[in-house]
């Protein structure tokens, strides 16, 4: 097996977690353990991966930034990905198929195939791993944001999201948007949009689009309980599509691409670039 360069957060040593890791790696793979404590870290320690497998030992906004990090110098394309989930609930881990246990994650990295992944980019360049969300969802983690940092090392983080599925269900941010799936107008300016997610676990070079209208409150809330569980409730007022790009403006709206919050925007388009990376994961299920 190729080398591992594995990029951890700074301060993470060898702890527990990452402990259990390398006890798996060190007898079977030449590794190297660098960590990483912020933009300018990550970036020179990129720029000398050379031909290394580059493995992200951490959650979902480590992840995230070796990837921007990686297609913002334009290497992305040439580079194999691994991840080590250092702490419970990584969702791009769960989505990939890539156990949550550091061992077992690490395990995963010696017996499985790369295998391409799609990524989600804007027209700025900013990039989503599996999930952008427009509306209600993206304005209602702004308070909840600070809120899951402190307690996500806690393993607390989950007990915020209840509460913000609640809140955003009573007090939606309602906003009327022009929504085009590959030039096709899906919702315009005349309708009242209370969310939209652009999902990447489509199929090969799409994305899956959820557009959900404003209701009642009540019907809102009636969709809770389903979202809590991570599951799609069974809605009348959502259209769902599936294209390679998509295009939202009109009103003020904020924005969040993974954990990573932006906004207000007003406009801002996005596409889908087909096997921008390969990742060691198990085999996608048929």
């Amino acid at each position: 097996m190729e080398p591992l360069l594995i990029i951890a957060p700074s301060g993470s040593g060898d702890g527990d977690e990452l402990g259990a890791a390398l006890d798996v790696l060190r007898d079977r793979v030449s590794i190297e353990v660098c960590e990483s404590g912020g933009p300018g870290d990550l970036d020179g320690i990129l720029h000398r991966a050379g031909t290394r497998t580059i493995v992200v030992a951490g959650g979902d906004a480590e992840m995230h930034a070796v990837i921007a990090t990686l297609h913002r110098r334009t290497d992305l394309g040439a580079k194999t990905l691994g991840l080590v989930p250092l702490r419970a609930g990584s969702g791009f881990a769960r989505s990939a198929g890539i156990p949550t246990d550091p061992a077992e994650a690490a395990e995963t990295l010696l017996t499985s195939a790369a295998r391409p992944m799609d990524l989600i980019v804007d027209e700025l360049g900013e990039i989503a791993m599996t999930l952008v969300e427009v509306g209600s969802g993206a304005r209602m983690s702004r308070p909840a944001g600070p809120l899951l940092e402190r307690l996500a090392p806690l393993g607390l983080g989950l007990v915020t999201h209840p509460l913000a599925a609640v809140v955003e269900a009573v007090l939606p941010g309602v906003v009327r948007l022009r929504i085009e799936i590959d030039g096709e107008v899906v919702a315009d300016m005349d309708q009242r949009i209370l969310a939209v997610s652009l999902d990447n676990e489509a199929p090969a070079g799409l994305v899956e689009v959820t557009v959900t209208h404003a209701t009642d409150p009540v019907s809102r809330l009636s969709r809770t309980p389903a979202r809590l569980l991570g599951r799609k409730p069974d809605e009348t007022d959502v259209t769902v599509r599936t294209g390679s790009q998509v295009s939202i403006a009109g009103e003020d709206f904020w924005l969040r691409a993974d954990r990573e919050l932006h906004g207000p925007e007003r406009r801002r388009t996005w596409h889908v670039e087909s096997a921008a990376y390969r990742l060691l994961a198990p085999p996608e299920a048929d």
